[in-house]
């Protein structure tokens, strides 16, 4: 079984929250409310009780407010852990690793990439981040999926022909996900992905 890459946008004070708090990001994700416990506070030694010198406060929990109450709305193409990197061919034109934005499918293949990673699983954007992302996005059309495809196929042995029906499909895919990356952009949200 198959498990998909989930991308969906988030306000920037929901990212924040997340990062500090990643244990909450399929709570988030589904739309409960999170079940995250406030930390303990840490015990005093004896050196710090006798000196005054107290650790410095832990800060209250605040899930923010407008946390959502259904599951989060989904954004991009049909990803999974098993076509990762034809994605990254597709959306970069090459094999190779990049940085920048066009890393967001390098992140399930690959340690090196310019996302930030939430849990070692789950990575983000911010929204400064995006616009290059949409500038990427832009780019793909059936010709740059048929470049893409065939580049990916080729590196993995294998020597079927992709048509172009299938071509403009995955074409009109990314072209739905630069529209919802340029929304993102517009309401200063960055984009968050996880594997479910």
């Amino acid at each position: 079984m198959a498990m998909y890459l989930t991308i969906f946008p988030v306000p920037k004070s929901h990212l924040e929250f997340l990062q500090l708090h990643p244990e909450a990001l399929y709570d988030y994700f589904q739309g409960v409310q999170s079940r995250l416990k406030e930390p303990l506070a840490a015990k005093l030694s004896l050196w710090q009780r006798l000196t005054g010198k107290l650790p410095p406060e832990i800060p209250k929990l605040s899930v923010p407010g407008d946390w959502p109450d259904q599951e989060v709305a989904q954004i991009g193409p049909g990803i999974n852990h098993r076509n990762a990197d034809m994605a990254h061919c597709i959306l970069n034109g090459t094999i190779d690793p990049v940085s920048g934005s066009g890393s967001i499918f390098q992140t399930w293949f690959m340690k090196e990439h310019s996302a930030i990673n939430l849990d070692g699983e789950s990575f983000a954007f911010s929204n400064e981040q995006l616009p290059e992302l949409a500038e990427l996005l832009a780019r793909v059309n059936s010709t740059t999926v048929m470049t893409g495809f065939k580049l990916w196929l080729r590196s993995h042995g294998d020597p079927y022909e992709p048509v172009e029906e299938e071509c403009s499909e995955i074409a009109a895919e990314y072209r739905k996900f630069h529209a919802a990356v340029r929304e993102a952009i517009e309401h200063l949200q960055g984009l968050i992905w996880i594997g479910c």
